[in-house]
């Protein structure tokens, strides 16, 4: 039996599905009262408890083999520090210490590429270039590297630990729209008035939850992986998007150096009418870089697998429709 935190969320959601139908026993751990749209009639069991409940969190582990932690917290909003804090780090301790007291077989952590010093370089990023909570871009990079030195200084004490870390990812299904994803939608929706240049290493949802799989099955013990997809520039993915659905895609295209003065006033916006960020001045930050991302350790150990981004795109595009966006 394996145990998935966070299955609430976009990769939670998506991992529990993977899962239940490779024929595992799944029970997911949930707050209390949440709701778990994807999950609803699925064959797995659901044990409701609080994150920084450690007494709560060792019984639904009791029993087992492995546990993946992907519950988190994703912001790109400066001043949310303290609950990515809470959440990110000290959510991650409740998690290992509950892991430990129910004598669970592997934990899988799930980080981010963001707990890498992706600002300094240089490219491609592999897992030797090592991670650094002093030299991440923003606080939620500075979280997420904070809980996996939580987790690999638990594998050095004795708890059988992977660390893999995710890129941006996007896909189907996407519930509770997901930071791509509400880039994705608002397109359909034709509520793009520009857009910005620069780009990023984007992954299928379904491939990193596939790769959370084999590092559980096959990840050496206190290892790091970096899970990726290939990297894609803004422009590309709306030419894509253009092509695939006839929405004509924005006309004005802003470089990104110079959309960033303007991100204070997008970020007070954003947080007055309670709506998600698309755009923050971290996240145009990240896509002047031009970071690329090495993914050949998790091919060459795990035997991790990706789709092209055009498929993902296509998926996802039907999928809104379906669910969430009507055709236009």
């Amino acid at each position: 039996m394996v145990v998935v935190t966070g299955a609430t969320g976009h990769l939670g959601t998506v991992l529990v599905q993977t899962l239940v139908n490779s024929g595992e026993a799944v029970r997911y751990v949930a707050r209390a009262g949440s709701r778990a749209q994807g999950l609803e009639g699925i064959r797995a069991e659901r044990v409701e408890a609080d994150l920084f409940d450690v007494e709560a969190l060792a019984r639904a582990f009791s029993g087992a083999s492995v546990v993946y932690h992907s519950a988190g917290r994703i912001s790109i909003v400066p001043g949310d520090d303290l609950e990515l804090h809470r959440v990110n780090v000290e959510g991650t301790r409740s998690v290992i210490e509950a892991a430990r007291r129910a004598g669970v077989g592997r934990l899988v952590n799930v980080s981010s590429i963001e707990a890498f010093p992706i600002e300094y370089g240089p490219y491609p990023i592999t897992e030797s270039h090592g991670w650094d909570p002093d030299r991440t871009m923003m606080a939620y990079g500075r979280t997420k590297a904070l809980g996996m030195q939580a987790a690999l200084e638990a594998g050095r004490d004795g708890l059988d630990v992977v660390v893999c870390c995710p890129t941006a990812f996007l896909g189907p299904p996407d519930y509770r729209s997901s930071p791509v994803g509400l880039f994705v939608r608002d397109y359909l929706r034709r509520r793009l008035p520009a857009y910005v240049s620069g780009g990023f290493d984007f992954a299928d949802v379904r491939d990193i939850a596939a790769g959370l799989i084999l590092a559980a099955r096959r990840g050496a013990p206190g290892s790091v992986y970096l899970l990726p997809g290939s990297y894609v520039t803004i422009p590309d993915i709306l030419h894509t998007l253009e092509e695939m659905t006839g929405v004509p895609k924005p006309r004005v295209c802003l470089p990104s150096a110079a959309a960033l003065p303007l991100m204070p006033l997008v970020e007070a916006y954003y947080r007055l009418s309670g709506r998600p960020p698309r755009f923050t001045r971290y996240s145009l930050k990240i896509l002047t870089l031009g970071a690329t991302v090495d993914g050949s350790r998790a091919r060459r150990e795990l035997g991790y697998t990706t789709r092209p981004l055009q498929a993902t795109l296509g998926d996802l595009v039907n999928w809104y429709r379906e669910n969430d966006v009507p055709r236009e």
